[in-house]
């Protein structure tokens, strides 16, 4: 099983504010996989992403000039957005780590900060988790907050 959980849209550089204390811990995953993206061409990644052109770009061009080891920006401080939906990611994975959770089938009984699973809204592939949900004939897309989570 694979539970993709969608990073920010925008993440800051700040290597001044921090002390850096150590290396990231999966750095040797993380160079296997630059590697790999650093061979697509812009279009490939843009595909692989399934972005827009301009968030492929400027996607692309950190991974072409990316150094692991160098110009370091902890990761809390790293991403910009909304933060509800970062602690919320993470409660997530706290909920999945305490549990055992190994089936997708048990990802559904997430309900912590306010969200919960949208069987309506969910598809076989693509869990759907919504935050304050409303009424059934009420709970569109123009009116939840929408995470999704990949499966």
């Amino acid at each position: 099983m694979r539970i993709i959980i969608s990073p920010a849209k925008k993440m800051r550089v700040d290597t001044d504010s921090y002390e850096v204390l150590g290396k990231p811990e999966f750095l040797e995953q993380a160079e296997i996989l630059r590697k790999e993206i650093k061979k697509l061409t812009l279009e490939e990644a843009r595909e692989l992403w399934n972005c827009n052109f301009k968030l492929a770009r400027l996607n692309y061009d950190r991974f072409q000039n990316m150094e692991l080891t160098k110009a370091l920006t902890p990761a809390i401080m790293a991403y910009e957005g909304l933060q509800y939906q970062h602690m919320a990611q993470g409660e997530m994975v706290r909920f999945m780590a305490e549990n055992g959770v190994v089936s997708p089938e048990e990802i559904k009984k997430f309900s912590r900060l306010g969200y919960c699973f949208s069987e309506r809204m969910s598809s076989e592939w693509e869990y759907v988790f919504v935050r304050n949900p409303l009424p059934a004939s009420l709970n569109t897309t123009e009116n939840t907050s929408r995470e999704v989570w990949n499966l």
